[in-house]
């Protein structure tokens, strides 16, 4: 079975920590575990997924139900509770929780990485820019029909805006969402041009 690094190490401790249960138990109950904590239903959907790849029709109709919160997630948990106890249960909830939160501060810090150099690369760019004689204004709010758009720099020389720069490090992405806003705004004399620090 294919599992996330996080699902996998669950899944050992489990393992490590029930000594009569098979790994593909562990497995099961490391994915039911994860699926009460995971706020989206995205764990539940592919674990569900899985059960149907492997012909557990039943098994998949009650993991897909864990979708639904709270009630979904009492029903993949009793089907633990009789071979687990209340106990055993308990313990593992626990620890997947703890697993959970660290993944969740890992991630944290990754995105607020991820930001910092997002931000000294547009500052680096805003800077290019006033050197050449522009005047620059960073995070700009413009609105569209789609939503609002939030330009990374806005450009202007001798009090005429010349538009804006999105700018994107590593892997950022620009999104669909981006994009069509950046579009309108071409649409209304407002370009909108990409940098990438590669």
């Amino acid at each position: 079975m294919n599992l996330t690094p996080f699902a996998q190490s669950l899944a050992y401790e489990i393992a490590h920590e029930l000594h009569d249960i098979s790994p593909d138990e562990a497995i099961e109950i490391a994915l039911d575990v994860l699926g009460t904590i995971d706020p989206t239903g995205v764990v539940d959907a592919g674990h569900a997924a899985v059960m149907v790849s492997k012909g557990d029709y039943a098994g998949a109709g009650l993991t897909a139900i864990g979708i639904i919160p709270y009630i979904g997630d009492f029903a993949k948990l009793a089907k633990w509770y009789n071979k687990l106890g209340p106990k055993r249960l308990g313990r593992l909830i626990k620890l997947a929780k703890s697993k959970f939160k660290k993944v969740e501060e890992v991630t944290k810090s990754t995105v607020q990485a991820n930001k910092a150099r997002g931000d000294a690369f547009r500052d680096e760019i805003a800077d290019l820019m006033r050197k050449e004689g522009r005047d620059v204004q960073p995070e700009v709010t413009k609105q569209t029909p789609f939503g609002k758009r939030v330009i990374d720099i806005e450009v202007s020389k001798d009090g005429k805006v010349l538009g804006g720069i999105e700018t994107k490090t590593g892997n950022s992405r620009y999104i669909p969402s981006q994009r069509a806003k950046d579009e309108w705004l071409r649409q209304k004399g407002y370009p909108v041009d990409l940098v990438r620090d590669p």
